[in-house]
């Protein structure tokens, strides 16, 4: 993989997660903490180095284990359809 390619991929990887925690967001529209939570990480993730933004999907994971994992919560269980979705999209996109 040359350097410009290497560059697409990362500014690829940045964009594809920051529309993933958009989504996730959109979920809590009424909630400022959420909102906030989801915006730092928004705000980390212009700040991550290319070749450790594949660890945002584990900081995305454990924030969802600790704060939305009430199954009994459409809203939950819709954010972490989100985050699966998304998971797997980006493994066949990024991981081959």
């Amino acid at each position: 993989m040359s350097f410009t390619e290497s560059i697409e991929t990362s500014d690829n990887k940045r964009q594809f997660l920051a529309t993933t925690i958009q989504q996730m967001a959109d979920e809590f529209k009424d909630d400022e903490d959420t909102q906030k939570t989801f915006n730092n990480m928004l705000d980390s993730l212009g700040h991550t180095a290319p070749e450790i933004l594949d660890s945002t999907w584990r900081d995305l994971f454990n924030l969802g284990m600790q704060y939305f994992s009430d199954a009994s919560n459409p809203t939950h269980e819709k954010v972490k359809n989100i985050y699966n979705s998304r998971y797997m999209e980006y493994v066949k996109l990024y991981k081959k």
